[in-house]
């Protein structure tokens, strides 16, 4: 049996200083967004009953913020600033 993880496809963007956003993304591409951000210390997977729930009738884009789960760790405290994790949050719509 498959783990629920797997059950949802992976992706990858690279950010305009090279970092991987690892996310996932499921719904009708037609539909609106919904983007759940997770907590510290938290990843995407905190959000599997709700992407269960809004799959159908949304396009839910969930992501591992920098330096969580499978997204890339940058190692200049600066990357890890409002604006660049905004600025993240925006290129994945």
């Amino acid at each position: 049996m498959a783990s629920i993880a797997s059950q949802w496809p992976h992706a990858f963007m690279p950010t305009a200083e090279g970092i991987q956003l690892h996310y996932v993304d499921v719904g009708p591409r037609d539909a609106l967004p919904i983007v759940l951000v997770h907590g510290w210390p938290d990843l995407w997977f905190g959000w599997r009953h709700q992407i269960q729930a809004l799959q159908s009738s949304y396009r839910v884009i969930v992501p591992d913020l920098r330096g969580f789960g499978q997204s890339s760790t940058p190692q200049n405290v600066e990357a890890y600033g409002a604006k660049n994790v905004t600025n993240d949050l925006a290129a994945l719509l």
